[in-house]
């Protein structure tokens, strides 16, 4: 499998929009991979994660072949990492010569009944197709078996975290989310048979201390990493790599990675690719 890390920065972009604290102001002087756009994820150039503000932007910054890519699994209904309005752009009169298959929109109830409401508003089902998913229900999209896990973030929306399978690889992509939930626990202890070949985790928070619910700072990151460990659900084969940041962390790539690399943990940068 390979993944793509087309964007890495929570909602506000890194640097933010309007700020000039001297994180943000770092990262412009660096500039390079301190600069990140909003998150989201490309699996085998043909499976995205989330559909966010920069999808645009990672289209034309990475080559992302969007009029090819047909499957889109969306962890929740927040507007960095769904924004549903520029579904409608697939449409005749927008796009030409779109392939044939819809843009199958997978997600909770959020998601679903938004993509919903554009296909209706937009009289756009043969370009655009929404399917709903139910937390720890498997569900399979081409090659894939895709489990969505709960996420401790935004209860409001039914936010999910994703576990994939591909043949004998399998990866987990959890943001936005703190420390696991109960369940989620569960799932991952009775169903990973064997560790997972990569992890990408949450780390908004940055070099700041104790945050648990929501969104997670490197040092709760590192209690995660731990009882997966126990648990058998990372070993030191896995890959597990720190992603989704604020500059509200204080931390730019070149502060985060001397810190993760103390820990054998990678840090990702808008556009890193990994195959594994």
């Amino acid at each position: 499998m390979k993944i793509q890390f087309l964007g890495t920065a929570a909602a506000e972009g890194f640097p933010a929009l309007y700020c000039m604290c001297p994180t943000c102001q770092e990262a412009l002087l660096k500039k390079g991979k301190n600069i990140r756009s909003r998150c989201q994820a490309l699996i085998d150039d043909k499976l995205l994660i989330d559909f966010g503000p920069d999808t645009y932007y990672h289209m034309i910054q990475f080559s992302v072949p969007t009029e090819k890519i047909h499957h889109v699994i969306v962890t929740h209904d927040h507007s960095d990492h769904f924004y549903s309005n520029e579904l409608c752009f697939r449409r005749k009169g927008f796009a030409a010569k779109v392939e044939d298959e819809p843009l199958y929109v997978y997600g909770t109830k959020p998601i679903y009944e938004k993509t919903l409401n554009v296909i209706n508003e937009e009289s756009m089902p043969e370009y655009l197709q929404a399917v709903l998913v139910t937390p720890f229900k498997t569900f399979k999209v081409m090659d894939y078996q895709i489990t969505p896990l709960k996420a401790n973030h935004d209860r409001r929306i039914d936010p999910v975290i994703y576990l994939i399978n591909k043949d004998d690889k399998t990866l987990l992509y959890a943001h936005d989310t703190g420390y696991f939930l109960d369940e989620t626990w569960q799932y991952l202890k009775s169903n990973v048979k064997k560790p997972l070949d990569l992890l990408s985790l949450d780390c908004t928070a940055g070099i700041l201390k104790g945050w648990r619910d929501g969104h997670l700072s490197f040092d709760t990151f590192l209690e995660v990493i731990d009882r997966l460990k126990k648990e058998n659900i990372v070993d030191s084969h896995t890959i597990i790599i720190a992603n989704h940041f604020s500059h509200n962390g204080h931390a730019t790539y070149d502060t985060m990675l001397e810190e993760a690399s103390k820990y054998n943990v990678d840090v990702s940068y808008d556009g890193k690719v990994i195959n594994f």
